[in-house]
């Protein structure tokens, strides 16, 4: 933990985040435990030993249900700048766990979740208040040849298709249909960098819509093109 620690305060990080032992499916509960204690302790140790006055500190957090987060979140010493809940990524599409886990951490600390920014997660948390994300769905679907539609915001299977959506971005005004289905790093590459491209407008926008507070009506827009946006709003609007 102290390696982790001194490595992110001597490159310079905004944020730097604890050691962790993310709890992964098919685990029992004994070794579940385990990695939550040994997580925790990781954490309160970090809080300890931290030097970088500069550098904000957010702990780890884990769990599956409100009972594991709220136990977790009263087992962490005071001080902490925020907290970053971690192991949803294999139910990021449950989303009433997702949202039903990450109500039970919100408290007056900023929220970081990571590895989920699929669109739905995305309007239905930053509803919810959470401030910051990570993932990287764009060099996946890029991967697989998936280009997210801008107007739909849903992944488009380019070997199924004969032209694609209308886009300004700049990648897509430089490069066609048939760029993007190469076999090449570099086509993955483009088609990466516009999936990237659409990720950080929404975001953007949605920065933009909650200084004019006006998040719900922009994403009840997007709804009306994507059935999982509204379902996951729906459900984030009951924790309001």
């Amino acid at each position: 933990e102290e390696f982790v620690l001194r490595y992110q305060e001597e490159s310079g990080c905004d944020i730097g985040i604890t050691f962790d032992y993310p709890i992964l499916p098919g685990l029992s509960l004994e070794e579940k435990e385990n990695r939550m204690e040994r997580s925790i302790h990781n954490s309160n140790l970090a809080l300890k030993l931290k030097n970088n006055k500069k550098m904000l500190l957010y702990s780890a957090v884990h769990g599956h249900n409100p009972a594991d987060i709220k136990k977790y979140l009263k087992s962490l010493d005071s001080g902490f700048d925020g907290y970053a809940i971690g192991s949803l990524v294999p139910k990021k599409r449950d989303y009433n766990m997702l949202i039903n886990v990450v109500s039970a951490a919100r408290n007056e600390k900023p929220l970081h979740v990571f590895g989920i920014t699929g669109f739905p997660a995305l309007f239905a948390l930053s509803y919810m208040g959470i401030e910051t994300f990570d993932s990287w769905t764009y060099l996946v679907a890029a991967a697989f040849k998936e280009y997210i539609d801008p107007g739909t915001l849903k992944r488009v299977k380019l070997r199924k298709v004969k032209k694609l959506p209308e886009c300004d971005c700049f990648i897509c005004g430089d490069y066609d249909l048939n760029d993007f289905l190469e076999g090449t790093s570099e086509a993955e590459i483009l088609l990466a960098l516009h999936n990237l491209n659409v990720f950080l407008k929404e975001m953007e926008c949605v920065r933009e819509k909650i200084k004019e507070n006006e998040l719900e009506s922009y994403i009840l827009k997007k709804a009306e093109k994507n059935s999982s946006i509204k379902r996951a709003f729906l459900i984030a609007k009951q924790y309001i």
